[in-house]
Order: structure tokens, then sequence, then C-alpha cells
């Protein structure tokens, strides 16, 4: 019999409903809350897979068809699982909660905050650097999808000019000033007060920020990273907020994660690192009530034959619709 596997953290209406649909149509579906409980006899016949199963089970799935990811990025899986499984993910979901943090991770470092903070905890009462005003800065954001262009949307509101990097050439949103495709950003970096990477991790990107381009980056810039920590040399960057070359960085993506003990991050006084947490926002824009629906969607999407949302290249990770 065809299976259902269902590794979702979604209310449990939204289960109840998702069970129905592919019970009636001949599936049988189980839900599962721990995925190391797996065998290896629960992973054959299953054709669908909810959630994120670990790329080492679904390897172990030769029925396998379609893979829905309920996180936008897919870098764990994409060039790891067979090209003919259908993979999707949450695109969508993130880039409101997302932009909302970048936007409040670069008021911080320009005004500074991070720094009276620090003072705050020693009862120093001593004026730091002079606050820099984030109307008429340019940005640079690399990586223009969903959670790109939700932060270039709210910047050009607060008077900033938007220079975007995208690997295809595509119609330009109007939020961008300026749109680069492929490789021939360079002089951009020259440019940028703000430098913003969104971007998913496979061979495009990783290093995208290295030092030669760190060493290009205007003094007094400062550098937003929630894609993926491999997509900035590291060392480069503590070399430059050490010596003060570029003005600050708010980091909440790590190669490493958590970030090791001892990393020389830790001790950047001009730095500000969170543990991931960047997508997470409660209320109105909460991702799960449009992942639940997205879910629903495809659900029956795919039990009546139609094209599913948001699939991606299951070998490079980018959007294929």
């Amino acid at each position: 019999m065809k299976r259902v596997l269902m590794y979702l953290k979604s209310d449990d209406r939204v289960k109840s409903d998702i069970l129905k649909m592919f019970s009636e149509n001949g599936f049988e579906c189980k839900m599962i809350a721990d995925q190391n409980e797996l065998k290896d006899a629960d992973l054959s016949d299953v054709e669908v897979v909810l959630g994120n199963v670990d790329v080492c089970y679904i390897e172990k799935m030769p029925s396998i068809k379609w893979l829905s990811l309920t996180t936008s990025g897919a870098d764990k899986y994409t060039g790891r699982i067979r090209d003919d499984i259908i993979l999707t993910n949450a695109r969508g979901a993130f880039g409101h909660a997302i932009s909302e943090y970048m936007v409040g991770a670069v008021f911080n470092i320009f005004k500074g905050f991070h720094l009276y903070r620090d003072n705050q905890r020693e009862e120093v009462w001593k004026k730091e650097r002079t606050a820099k005003s984030v109307s008429g800065s340019t940005v640079l954001i690399i990586g223009m999808g969903d959670i790109g262009s939700s932060f270039a949307a709210a910047m050009k509101k607060l008077g900033c000019y938007i220079i975007g990097v995208r690997r295809t050439d595509k119609k330009k949103p109007e939020c961008f000033d300026e749109v680069y495709i492929g490789d021939g950003f360079d002089k951009a970096f020259q440019k940028a007060d703000i430098v913003a990477l969104c971007v998913p991790e496979n061979d495009d990107t990783i290093g995208i920020l290295n030092r030669r381009r760190i060493e290009m980056l205007k003094e007094g810039c400062c550098v937003v990273n929630v894609g993926r920590g491999s997509a900035i040399d590291s060392e480069a960057l503590c070399d430059a907020l050490q010596n003060e070359r570029i003005f600050g960085a708010v980091l909440d993506v790590f190669e490493t994660e958590p970030l090791p003990a001892g990393d020389r991050l830790w001790k950047m006084k001009n730095a500000v690192l969170t543990p991931h947490i960047s997508q997470k926002l409660p209320g109105i824009h909460e991702p799960e009530g449009y992942i639940s629906r997205l879910l629903i969607e495809n659900c029956s999407r795919y039990l009546k034959g139609e094209e599913l949302v948001n699939r991606i290249n299951p070998t490079n990770g980018y959007p294929l619709d």
C-alpha cells in the first residue's frame, strides 16, 4: 500500500485534514513525533514525506515521489536526494519575520544599542561612537527571494537605495533600484552601506563574501547574514571587525551551529550574534499558519495530479517556479 509519512509540527486539525485527504485516496498515513524511532520497515512503500525527515531516511525510501519541507532552506537535501524526487519548500513563510529581524539588526548596529547594553551591564555611563542614519543608505541585498525582497521593500520605505543580486534574469521588482545578475557585482560592494546576505548554501554561494570582497567594502559598512554561515569568510570578517574597517555585523547563521566556544566572533564588540532565530515571529505573521495552508494546498494538488507550489531544484536548491 502507498504510504505517507508525516513529521509535522502543525496543529491537530491540520494533521487530521491531511490524514483524511490521503486516506480517502488509498494511502496509509503514519505520523511520527520523533524520527529517530523510524525503522526500515516504516520506510518501504513511502511515496510522500511531509516534514524535514533527515536525508539518511530519505535515501532508504525507494518509492518516494514527493518531499515537502517546512523550511525555506533545503541545503541539507539538495545534491543528496534523487533527481526525480519532487522537492518543495516553505518559501514565502518567513519573509516578513526575517525582514523585521534584519531591519532591527541594522538599527541596532547603526545606533549602537548593543554597545550601550554592554555598558549597562558594567554600570558604565559613556557615550559610544557616533550613530549613523539609516535613511539615505545604500543597501546591497544578495539573494532576491522572498526574504531578500521583503527586506528590500522595508528598507526602501526607510529612504534607502536598494541594489539586488540574483542568479537569473527576471523582471526587476519595484523596490529595487539596481539589479546585478550572476557574478558581476563586485563594484556594488564599494557603494554599499549595508550588505545583507539572504542566500541558500550551494556551490554558487559558499564564500560569496570572501576576504577579497570584504576588503572591498566601504569603510563603515554593516553586514547582516540570515542565509547560511558558509556565505561569509568568518576569519576575514573578524579581521575587518577587529580593526573597525566595517561598522558592525549581525549574524544569525554560522558555519557550525551552535557556534563553538572560543570562536573569534564571540569576542567581537561590534558584532551581534543570535542563535538562528530570525524566522521566529509569533502573532498574525506566524509562519506556521502559512506553512499549514501551503501543505493543504499542495496535498490537494498532489492527489489531483496537478503541479505543486514552491517546487525547487533538488540539485541546487533554487526555485523551479
